[in-house]
């Protein structure tokens, strides 16, 4: 990225060259267009959302959003969401966009749940509230191709598209480009990676979304087919927390399912979709809770939650001082491992010990990654950086309010 200052603009250049880079690669473009703003118009969305974000307004105390709508309030209400509910939305008679209209009006909206709605192409214009689809759990996933733009603090924004995606975060004249999944790489890629169904991939970024939050910081420890929990001063769980089998048991008529997932839990199948998702929000709060105990919680390949408080043995054989950052160029700079604590260093040897392992770290920042052996690469000598176990490192990438780039 240039050196200098940067500019609520630069950053709706970068959001846009990340938008078509993700469609064009995913074979979507079509997808976007429909819902595409013109390069002018994200430019002139975000200066006003930043400048927003500097106006003084006591009854604004939560991120300030806007989603773009080029076809208005009724393309939103009409948008299809897959198996998700639709946009609800609120009209009202449309006003001039500006800074101060805005920051006037953004109390009527929360970013991450609902939105006031922009529209038009030459004269943009604010025209209503419209709120986010919601998923089972409760939490607001936007599976459609509208950007947004969010304010989650003063002179900070965020540039956002579908499934809640970040792809631009700008924050004191600095701009952080948020490559889509983890780097530029597809879900199918990303899936091969990994080793881990989709469905189950969602559970874990919603434990995640929890530690994050939580600010203790932790490690969740996933291990390979067929492996067994065997790890030094760890605390088993007698009934283990079967997220997987619970998510299984979701009622169909509102779902993410994207692949078969395990059998479900025979004692869920008769719960209404209210009390589901009390059942699996307590969970994944729980399994989030057992990150606070010294050690890494133990999950098998099937996301079930075996043990807490685990000692992580040490490396069979020295880890490398630097090692890949995953979805980066080559040449770019490494990830110092060697300048990180017992915590990543721990993580690091859980998955450099044996295949088809997944470590997942949470520090006490809030910065959340994984580590993981990226087969497609060991032994390839790629970069200077290359190790003979394929270890990367993939920082994950969390946008405001709800978003999570998966």
């Amino acid at each position: 990225m240039a050196t200098g200052y940067k500019r609520p603009s630069d950053a709706a250049k970068v959001a846009m060259d990340l938008a078509r880079e993700y469609y064009e690669g995913s074979l979507r473009l079509k997808e976007m267009e429909p819902h595409c703003p013109s390069i002018t118009s994200l430019e002139r969305i975000a200066e006003e959302v930043f400048y927003a974000s500097l106006l003084p307004e006591e009854s604004q105390r939560e991120p300030l959003g806007v989603v773009y709508a080029p076809g208005g309030v009724e393309q939103l209400k009409n948008a299809s969401s897959g198996s998700l509910d639709r946009w609800t939305t609120f009209p009202f008679e449309p006003l001039p966009l500006s800074a101060e209209s805005l920051r006037k009006h953004g109390s009527l909206a929360s970013a991450g749940r609902s939105y006031l709605v922009v529209t038009g192409e030459e004269e943009l214009i604010i025209a209503g509230v419209a709120l986010a689809p919601v998923n089972p759990v409760g939490t607001w996933v936007l599976d459609d191709g509208f950007f947004r733009v969010t304010a989650t603090s003063p002179g900070e924004i965020w540039i956002e598209v579908a499934f809640t995606m970040p792809l631009a975060h700008l924050k004191g004249g600095e701009i952080t480009p948020q490559y889509i999944g983890f780097g530029p790489i597809n879900v199918s890629q990303a899936k091969g990676m990994f080793g881990i169904q989709e469905d189950n991939r969602w559970l874990l970024w919603q434990i995640l979304r929890r530690v994050k939050d939580l600010r203790h910081g932790g490690i969740l420890a996933v291990m390979g087919p067929d492996e067994r929990a065997s790890f030094d001063k760890q605390r088993v769980l007698k009934d283990p927390i079967r997220l997987a089998h619970i998510w299984g048991a979701r009622p169909s008529k509102n779902t993410l399912i994207i692949e078969k997932p395990l059998p479900p839990d025979p004692t869920l199948q008769h719960l209404s979709g209210n009390e589901f998702k009390s059942v699996l929000n307590g969970a994944i709060n729980q399994a989030a809770r057992f990150t606070s105990v010294d050690g890494a919680v133990i999950l098998n390949n099937d996301i079930e939650l075996v043990a807490f408080g685990a000692s992580l043995p040490d490396p069979k054989e020295p880890l490398p001082k630097k090692i890949p950052l995953g979805g980066r160029k080559e040449g770019d700079t490494p990830f110092e491992l060697g300048a990180r604590g017992t915590r990543h260093q721990g993580a690091a040897a859980f998955v450099a010990n044996e295949t088809k392992r997944v470590a997942f770290i949470c520090s006490q920042d809030g910065s959340v990654g994984c580590f993981m052996q990226n087969v497609m690469r060991a032994n390839q000598h790629l970069s200077a950086y290359t190790n003979k176990w394929g270890l990367e490192y993939w920082p994950i990438s969390y946008g405001p309010a709800t978003s999570m780039a998966i």
